[in-house]
């Protein structure tokens, strides 16, 4: 698998975590979408271990390197956690 078809996955894996029905390919056309779009902590932490399993899982990587690539992603590409 790709890095770029991972990213792919892992947005739209979010989007559906999180209950919305926007995809990732809709994502071009909303400016700031990371930010327009919520989870909530649970919805988050449900997606970081999924993240975190299938980055180690595809690109047989460490728990270490995975939960790092976690926190650069989450802070690139995650919505912002409603309280």
């Amino acid at each position: 698998m790709t890095v770029e078809k991972f990213v792919e996955l892992a947005i739209n894996k979010q989007l559906i975590l999180a209950g919305h029905k926007i995809r990732f390919k809709d994502c071009y056309k909303i400016e700031n979408w990371y930010s327009k779009y919520t989870m909530t902590l649970k919805q988050h932490k449900v997606w970081k271990k999924w993240f975190i399993s299938e980055y180690r899982k595809r690109f047989d990587r460490s728990l270490i390197s995975a939960k790092k690539e976690f926190l650069w992603f989450d802070l690139t590409y995650g919505l912002r956690i409603e309280y």
